[in-house]
């Protein structure tokens, strides 16, 4: 098919062509078409069937692979790279992961490609924008950043638990223009995820009668710079390219004495956490007085449980910062991201040695005096 100029069209103009409702009387709308003034110059039954025939034949794009994954354009990893669909087949079962870009500056660096499971990263994603829409303080905060205050905000922020509600049921095939249109971008970190959210669209989102397909209005988008960030506590990343249990064997070497009491708490901690597993017909105040301690005691006990791997192994080893005592943690308001309890109780930051020859076979290539001896791995890179 060619212009009057003679200049060929391209087939993406002829697909618009052939979904424009314009041919059939109709005026296309946002979630809806509505009737025209003008006379139809197609008939309804060609029209329908010429949509269908274009339906059948549209292919997802190169990023998706032809699945429903839906975050390959939005998703980047903490260091900024772009990470994009990818497959492995396992004995004829393919496994769809989220993959970091193999950058020249990563290489040079020796910088792992994260790799998240799809099905996983996709299922967070949703739980967690879920999450949000029925938490109406940070629903409200959102809508701030978009200049609602007042009677607006209010109405608004009732309306979260039927948009968390129209999201977990939005079919798998449309998910992909929803997300893009809610978030800007989402960022992967070894131990957080972010979700930055579009309050332009999240408000478009609220006020939506749940009616056709959610489709953004990217037009709009640049008259807005707002932006929420959702932060997630969780790792993402698979644990066969970044292990997120970091926690090393004792050095021998030190001789130190483990802090008795500290070794007793937590010891209460897992005894408390025991009996919170048997006996689920008890409330708190049922379950401190079997324990024989306080309700609000009893809540610290429980909350010590989520300490990180390696400040539990400190305390056995007694090689814990000397300012952490029994009175220090028990009291302490403990957050669930590692990194932060780490911070507060004053433990470094687990690190273990990288070689450039592990980063083989994983996006990475080996320096040259590893060139003869890369050849023991698996196919997989594991």
């Amino acid at each position: 098919m060619t212009l009057r100029g003679g200049r060929p069209m391209s087939p993406g103009s002829v697909y618009n062509i052939l979904r424009n409702p314009i041919y059939v009387g109709e005026i296309r709308g946002h979630d809806r078409t509505w009737p025209g003034r003008h006379a139809p110059i197609i008939e309804r039954a060609t029209w329908d069937a010429a949509c269908a025939l274009a339906a059948k034949r549209t292919r997802k794009g190169p990023s998706a692979l032809g699945t429903d994954h839906f975050l390959a354009g939005i998703l980047w990893d903490d260091l900024g790279r772009h990470m994009l669909l990818d497959v492995n087949w396992v004995e004829g079962q393919p496994y769809h992961f989220y993959v970091s870009s193999n950058a020249p500056w990563s290489q040079a660096e020796y910088r792992r490609a994260y790799r998240s499971r799809a099905d996983r990263l996709d299922a967070v994603t949703l739980a967690a924008l879920g999450a949000f829409l029925t938490d109406r303080s940070r629903l409200r905060a959102a809508l701030r950043t978009h200049g609602l205050f007042g009677a607006e905000l209010d109405r608004l922020a009732e309306y979260g638990g039927l948009a968390a509600s129209r999201l977990a049921n939005t079919p798998p095939s449309q998910l992909e223009g929803l997300i893009a249109a809610l978030l800007v971008r989402i960022e992967v970190a070894p131990e957080a995820l972010t979700l930055e959210v579009r309050p332009i669209e999240l408000r478009r989102f609220l006020e939506w009668d749940g009616q056709g397909t959610f489709v953004g209005r990217q037009a709009d988008w640049p008259t807005s710079n707002a932006r929420y960030a959702i932060e997630v506590p969780v790792s993402v990343i698979a644990a066969e390219r970044w292990p997120s249990f970091t926690v090393q064997p004792r050095d021998p070497a030190v001789e130190v004495t483990p802090d008795k009491q500290l070794k007793i708490l937590i010891r209460n901690a897992r005894a408390a956490q025991a009996l919170f597993d048997a006996h689920r017909d008890l409330d708190l105040v049922g379950l401190a007085q079997r324990f024989g301690r306080s309700p609000g005691y009893f809540s610290r006990l429980i909350r010590l449980n989520y300490l990180a791997p390696d400040i539990v192994a400190a305390i056995a080893d007694g090689t814990q910062p000397p300012g952490l005592n029994r009175k220090t943690l028990a009291s302490a308001h403990i957050p669930l991201d590692w990194t932060v309890q780490r911070r507060m109780f004053g433990f470094p930051e687990p690190s273990r040695p990288v070689t450039p020859r592990n980063l083989f076979g994983r996006g990475m290539w080996p320096s040259r005096g590893d060139k003869d001896v890369v050849g023991g791995g698996t196919a997989d890179g594991f």
